[in-house]
């Protein structure tokens, strides 16, 4: 009987989520793409595979913060805004998600107080944010994500791994905003690792795992452990259950570099849209 808002539910893994979904009687799903035409493809395969009638296309690119704004805005019936035009570098990449998970907090809440219930909220990491390593000089700087985007740190070597450190803000800002949320919303925030999936385990490899098969994970972590709501709150999920986190992120150090990143992308997001500060003023901490 709920609402599931799905990004990139179009295709591969958010695909195959859609479908594990609308088994669970949903009252309404709102399917996204990036281009109309392939959400609509997606739309009417959905309803031939599973017999769904109550699915819905919305657009979203995440490339376009603009864009991001808009859909927000139309979730809370918001006017909509005009375009903003920046250049946000390589590590400020992560920011569209963020600032979609952040202006969606007045929604939920609106939702939870209407319906009596807890709502979550999650961000798709990974495990390889396991292996990433961020070098002193840039957890030092003055803007550690504006050195992150800096071109003397996007050398060939580096960019190797920016794919790992993406997944590692991802989980940073997971936690930051489960531990920021004021105590009064009934929110679960976590990061969820579909894990490893693709053509090869569909061609047989029995070490891998079906794109199906790992979208399974995305739907524990929306209707998983509902009795026991406390347990998955600013967590790490990975194979149906809650992980430790990498010992960077636990320590002392991975606290004060969550600190700043969370300060930073508050900053960074404030300024590109106004509504950044009013939510972080009425539902953070």
């Amino acid at each position: 009987g709920k609402t599931l808002i799905l990004i990139g539910a179009n295709t591969r893994l958010g695909f195959e989520a859609a479908k594990h979904f609308v088994k669970m009687n949903l009252a309404r799903l709102v399917l996204t793409a990036r281009v109309g035409k392939k959400g609509t493809e997606a739309l009417t395969r959905i309803q031939q595979e599973t017999g769904y009638r109550k699915a819905e296309l919305w657009i979203i690119d995440l490339a376009n913060l603009s864009n991001v704004i808009t859909f927000t805005d139309r979730t809370i019936g918001h006017p909509l805004r005009g375009d903003w035009h920046g250049d946000l570098g390589v590590a400020y990449k992560q920011l569209r998600s963020w600032m979609f998970a952040i202006r969606m907090i007045p929604k939920l809440f609106q939702t939870s107080r209407k319906r009596s219930v807890i709502l979550r909220l999650m961000i798709v990491a990974s495990d390889v944010y396991y292996w990433t390593t961020i070098d002193n000089g840039v957890i030092a700087g003055l803007s550690m994500l504006e050195n992150l985007s800096d071109k003397d740190n996007c050398t060939k070597e580096v960019m190797n791994h920016r794919y790992f450190d993406s997944k590692w803000l991802n989980v940073l800002v997971a936690c930051s905003l489960q531990l920021h949320v004021l105590s009064f919303l009934p929110i679960t925030v976590m990061s969820v690792n579909p894990g490893f999936y693709g053509s090869h385990a569909e061609g047989g490899r029995a070490m891998l795992f079906s794109t199906e098969e790992r979208s399974r994970q995305l739907v524990y972590g929306a209707v998983g452990l509902l009795d026991d709501e406390e347990k998955l709150r600013g967590k790490f999920i990975q194979m149906s259950e809650v992980v430790e986190k990498c010992n960077f992120v636990t320590s002392k150090d991975g606290k004060i570099v969550q600190d700043k990143v969370w300060g930073e992308m508050l900053d960074i997001l404030g300024k590109i849209d106004p509504k950044v500060p009013d939510v972080a003023k009425a539902y953070l901490k």
